[in-house]
């Protein structure tokens, strides 16, 4: 296979990010690319704070791949539409993206999957989003849990695997893109997000920090700081899950990391939920 596109969405981060190792190991040289499409999620389109923290994560996610030596490319209008030109621009035959589970996204892909199968292009999905995909964790009856803790126990006794290292990428020649300037993600006067970089810092290398700084500081008194609103016990980390900034398996193996060291066993983990 030459060209691969690589289509991010809600995974806007390099490390452990299993689409983006498939397409190094399946191609010859991939397009990285990201379509702004405000229609696809309907009534669940992001307000304000999301859009604002989607602009700073998307422009940490190109500083990145501009490090490798590529070029994200930006795009905007119908998904379906604007997949089909990237793949005639660059002779693709396939897009990978990372699985999405909402009711909207996930029939979203699967009228991709059709679409692009009519214009001989294949649609392959992988997981990165969660710790364990649906399905993975059943009872001894091969029925999905109802209740939290024997689910818990159950996800415990699962095998989670170490994050996935940054591939080598040999990206596709630049293709003509849109200024994420231009998109007006962020708010107009009154900018009501100013000091919002004071606070959060979005993007890959923020939420590294981020969660460096929770295990050291805040995780041990997480299960009795965590409801104190004058005390900073939480993780300050769900933002950058939400946009894929930090992978599960990744919070998972620092965390696992911070229990070795500290000679607890695996169950300890149980704290951070």
């Amino acid at each position: 296979m030459s060209t691969i596109v690589v289509w991010f969405r809600q995974d806007l981060r390099l490390l452990d990010n299993p689409m983006l190792v498939a397409a190094a190991r399946d191609g010859t040289h991939i397009l990285a690319a990201y379509i702004h499409d405000d229609s696809a999620a309907g009534e669940w389109s992001p307000g304000g704070a999301s859009r604002w923290w989607l602009h700073q994560s998307l422009q940490s996610l190109e500083d990145g791949i501009k490090e490798l030596g590529g070029d994200l490319v930006y795009r905007s209008g119908n998904t379906a539409t604007v997949l089909k030109e990237l793949c005639e621009e660059t002779g693709a035959e396939a897009v990978y993206c990372s699985r999405r589970y909402e009711p909207w996204a996930a029939q979203q892909e699967s009228t991709l999957y059709a679409e692009l199968k009519d214009s001989a292009i294949a649609l392959k999905r992988y997981p990165g989003t969660l710790l364990h995909e649906p399905g993975a964790v059943l009872t001894q009856g091969g029925d999905p849990f109802k209740v939290f803790t024997p689910f818990w126990r159950a996800c415990l006794r699962n095998p989670v695997s170490g994050p996935l290292a940054v591939p080598e990428l040999n990206f596709h020649k630049s293709l003509s893109s849109e200024a994420l300037d231009d998109w007006n993600l962020l708010p107009k006067r009154p900018d009501w997000a100013a000091h919002w970089s004071d606070l959060w810092s979005p993007g890959e290398a923020g939420a590294a920090r981020q969660l460096e700084t929770f295990l050291a500081d805040s995780a041990a008194h997480y299960a009795t700081r965590r409801d104190l609103p004058a005390v900073k016990g939480t993780s300050k980390l769900s933002a950058h899950i939400h946009f894929g900034e930090l992978s599960p398996r990744t919070i998972w193996s620092h965390c696992e990391r911070l229990s070795a060291s500290n000679d607890a066993n695996t169950g300890s983990l149980a704290k951070f939920q």
